[in-house]
C-alpha cells in the first residue's frame, strides 16, 4: 500500500471513530498531519499506567489489551481493535494514566500529541461535547455500580441480601468486569455461609433441646444435688450428658464424648443419646444393657465413630452408684471432709468399635455430703496461647476451691477457671461437666 492509500485509510479509520468523526473533516485532515505512525512488539507497552497523558493514539492495525497493574495480579478490562481511539480523556483531564495498553500482537498506531489533540477540540464543539460524554458515562457508570455495591455490601451485612441483585452483575462495565466477577462469586459464598448458619443456628437448638432440663427434685425429691453444662467447640458438639429417672429412688447418669467434631459428631452422639436412654431403662444389669448398646451403635458403623461413656446407676437413699466407665476420662469422687480424690478408672472400651464387646460393671458409695464429678478431655486438654494443658492438677482445685458449695457452683467454678486459663486462644473441642452432690448438702442447696 503506498502513502497516498495508507493515509486515505488512517483517515477513514479516524471519521468512522465515534469520537473523531465528530471533528469537521477539514480539521480532521489537518489533525492527521500531525499522527506520527508508531509500531508496538507483542507484549510492549503502547501506553503504561502512571504516566503522563501526554498524547492520544489512533489504533491502525492489530489489537491491545487495556489492563490495570498492580503489585498482586494485573486486571483485564477490554480489549480493543483496529479503529479505536486510546488516551483521549486522559489528554483533557490532565491525569495521569489510570491504565495501560498492552500489544497483543505487532501494533501501529498513529500518534497525536496533546497539544494537537487540544487544538483540534477548540476548534469543534462536537468532538468537546462527546469527549464531555464519554467522561460523563463513565463518572455515571462507576457512581452508579458503587451505589449498588456499597447497598449489596450493606444488605450482606445485615444479612437480608437479595440473590437476585447477583443478575445485575451479569453485564458489567469493561472497566469493572473483574470486580464484579470477583464480588458475585464473594457475595454467593456469603449468602451460602449465611443459610449454613442458620441450618446450624437449628441444629445446635435441636441438640440444646436433647439435653436434660435437670431439676434435683423431679428425680429424687432433692436427695442429690445435680448439675451439668456444656459450652461445644463448634455450632453443635460431639459431647454428651443424661440424666434419667430410673425410678422412684433411683437416677441414670451419663457422660460422653465422640470421636470428631462438628456435624457427624453432633449426630453420633444423638444416636448415642437415644441408644442409652432405650436401653438403660430397669438398669437391673448395667453391664448387659451397656453391652447391648454397644452392639446397636456398632452395628452399621461404616464411618467407624465411637464414642467413650460413663454410665452409672445411683440409688438415692443407699448412695450406691452402679457405673460402668467405657473408655472414658476418669470421674473424681471427693469424700466430705477430705482433699485428695478418688478416681474411676475405665472398666471396658469405648462404644461402637465392635460387636460382641463385654464391660465390667463396679459399685462405690457415696456418703452424704461426697461429691462425683463427671467431665470430658475438652475440660483437661483445654490449651492456652502457649498450647499448656489445664491438665488434671487445676481441675482437682478448681474442685477443692468450692468445698461445702452445691452441684451448679461445682460445674461454674470448674468452667470458669478453664474459661480463664485459656485466655481466649481458640477452643478446640467440647467442655462438658456434670456434677452429682448427695445428702445433706443437696438438702442445702435446694
Amino acid at each position: 500500500m503506498n502513502g497516498e492509500d495508507q493515509g486515505l485509510r488512517f483517515f477513514e479509520l479516524a471519521a468512522a471513530n465515534p469520537l473523531l468523526g465528530q471533528i469537521s473533516e477539514p480539521a480532521l485532515k489537518s489533525l492527521m498531519t500531525y499522527g506520527a505512525l508508531v509500531e508496538v512488539g507483542a507484549g510492549e507497552h503502547l501506553i503504561r499506567q502512571g504516566a503522563q497523558s501526554d498524547a492520544a493514539y489512533l489504533l491502525v492495525d492489530g489489537e491491545v489489551d487495556v489492563v490495570i497493574e498492580n503489585s498482586y495480579e494485573s486486571v483485564h478490562l477490554t480489549l480493543l481493535s483496529t479503529g479505536a481511539i486510546l488516551g483521549e480523556i486522559g489528554v483533557f483531564t490532565g491525569l495521569p494514566r489510570n491504565a495501560s495498553v498492552i500489544a497483543r500482537g505487532s501494533i501501529r498506531a498513529l500518534r497525536f500529541a496533546r497539544d494537537d489533540i487540544l487544538m483540534a477540540g477548540y476548534g469543534s464543539p462536537p468532538f468537546l461535547r462527546s469527549i464531555m460524554g464519554a467522561l460523563g458515562q463513565s463518572i455515571y457508570h462507576y457512581n452508579n455500580a458503587l451505589g449498588f455495591f456499597t447497598n449489596a455490601l450493606a444488605a450482606i451485612e445485615q444479612r437480608n441480601f437479595d440473590p437476585v441483585l447477583l443478575n445485575d452483575l451479569m453485564y458489567p462495565i469493561p472497566e469493572l468486569i473483574k470486580f464484579s466477577q470477583a464480588f458475585r462469586r464473594i457475595a454467593e459464598q456469603i449468602i451460602q455461609r449465611q443459610a449454613r448458619n442458620r441450618e446450624m443456628d437449628s441444629a445446635a437448638a435441636i441438640q440444646r433441646a436433647m439435653l436434660p432440663k435437670i431439676e434435683p427434685r423431679d428425680f429424687t425429691e432433692g436427695e442429690l444435688d445435680i448439675f451439668a453444662d456444656m459450652i461445644p467447640a463448634r455450632e453443635v458438639g460431639g459431647d454428651l450428658y443424661d440424666v434419667v429417672k430410673v425410678d422412684q429412688n433411683r437416677v441414670a447418669i451419663s457422660i460422653g464424648d465422640v470421636c470428631g467434631k462438628g456435624v457427624p459428631a453432633s449426630l453420633f452422639m444423638a444416636i448415642t443419646q437415644t441408644v442409652m436412654r432405650l436401653v438403660v431403662r430397669a438398669g437391673e444389669n448395667l453391664q448387659a444393657e451397656i453391652g447391648a448398646a454397644n452392639d446397636l451403635i456398632a452395628a452399621n458403623n461404616r464411618e467407624e465413630m465411637f464414642t467413650t461413656l460413663f454410665c452409672g446407676i445411683i440409688d438415692a437413699q443407699s448412695g450406691t452408684v452402679t457405673y460402668c466407665n467405657c473408655g472414658h476420662n476418669p470421674p473424681l469422687v471427693l469424700r466430705r471432709g477430705q482433699r485428695t480424690f478418688e478416681r474411676l478408672r475405665a472398666c471396658g472400651p469405648p462404644l461402637g468399635i465392635m460387636n460382641g464387646l463385654t464391660y465390667e460393671q463396679r459399685e462405690i458409695a457415696l456418703a452424704p455430703g461426697d461429691m462425683l464429678l463427671l467431665y470430658t478431655d475438652g475440660v483437661t486438654e483445654t490449651e492456652n496461647w502457649e498450647t499448656a494443658q489445664f491438665g488434671m492438677e487445676r481441675l482437682e482445685a478448681a474442685v477443692l476451691a468450692t468445698l461445702g458449695q452445691p452441684a451448679r457452683r461445682i460445674v461454674e467454678e470448674v468452667i470458669a477457671r478453664v474459661t480463664t486459663f485459656a485466655d481466649g486462644a481458640p477452643q478446640s473441642d467440647d467442655i462438658t461437666c456434670l456434677a452429682v452432690v448427695r445428702g445433706d448438702l443437696a438438702g442445702r442447696a435446694r
